[in-house]
């Protein structure tokens, strides 16, 4: 199910044909495990609570490998920070 939910989300995204291809690529070859999986980790969806960090929206959770959580929160940490300094500099 993870799988096919990654593949889904590379499929639709704005990258080029090769990026995607590389993507996907690795996609197969990606282990199987059993870790749960955030699936939208990002800092809107953390808050403090209490003194603690809590982890919001867990509809799109998963069972299976935590590697495409790290990457896909390291692309939108990266690709959000560049649109917002792009469009600061356009304004």
């Amino acid at each position: 199910m993870q799988r096919f939910s990654l593949a889904n989300a590379i499929s639709e995204t704005m990258l080029s044909h090769k990026e995607k291809q590389t993507m996907l690529n690795l996609l197969v070859h990606l282990p199987d495990c059993s870790s749960i999986c955030h699936g939208d980790y990002h800092t809107d969806n953390v808050i403090a609570h209490n003194g603690l960090a809590v982890v919001l929206d867990w509809m799109t959770a998963k069972c299976g490998n935590p590697v495409p959580d790290v990457a896909r929160t390291y692309m939108l940490m990266t690709y959000a920070s560049l649109s917002i300094a792009k469009k600061d500099i356009l304004q």
